[in-house]
């Protein structure tokens, strides 16, 4: 397989109640319908267990 076009890293979106599910899926959508060459989940953008 080979991928072409900008990779999409996309961020986990918190709330007080943990992951904001909403938000993310808002995200995503939103970033997908840039047509990504790829899209990279739970790759290190910035989450961090406390």
């Amino acid at each position: 397989m080979h991928l072409s076009g900008v990779l999409f890293f996309p961020v986990t979106p918190f709330g007080p109640d943990g992951v904001d599910t909403a938000a993310l899926a808002e995200h995503l959508n939103a970033g997908l319908e840039h047509r990504p060459g790829g899209v990279l989940a739970a790759c290190g953008t910035g989450e961090f267990p406390r």
